[in-house]
């Protein structure tokens, strides 16, 4: 059995970066998800909920500065630990391990899109043909130019 988490929500901190004993980096991520109800008078509510995201290796070093309000999507395995707080009480600490995150911020995007831009030496909303009539759409012009 395999069970999966996926959140969207904005970063409640600026990361939280560390190094292993081996030297690989670990950053720990506080994200905000809201949910909207009414209540029973009617009114609408904002429930916050908060998660502990922890990313490893390659995509540890990718999420190392990101800043407090950015607009991310986490997708990972969910991880429950135990142990003894200081005053010897047992304690469960649920987090997220992150698989796969996506900066869904507008700015971030502007920017991906410019160093796309900058390293195909183009822009990425070149024509493409669909029939007689032409068409301009990104994905096109990635995959002819990732083809060859």
């Amino acid at each position: 059995m395999y069970s999966k988490t996926l959140l969207i929500g904005r970063l409640g901190a600026s990361a939280e970066s560390r190094f292993t004993e081996s030297g690989s980096r670990v950053v720990n991520l506080r994200v905000a998800t809201n949910e909207y109800r009414k209540g029973e008078d009617g009114e609408r509510t904002e429930i916050t909920d908060w998660h502990r995201v922890v990313v490893f290796g390659r995509l540890a070093e990718l999420c190392a500065d990101l800043a407090k309000g950015r607009l991310i999507l986490v997708e990972g395995k969910p991880k429950t630990r135990k142990f003894t707080d200081r005053e010897g009480q047992e304690r469960e600490s649920h987090e997220v391990i992150a698989d796969r995150i996506e900066f869904l911020s507008r700015r971030l995007r502007r920017a991906r899109r410019r160093r796309l831009r900058l390293l195909l030496g183009t822009s990425l909303w070149a024509p493409a043909r669909v029939g007689r009539a032409r068409t301009s759409t990104p994905m096109t012009f990635l995959s002819e130019h990732l083809r060859q």
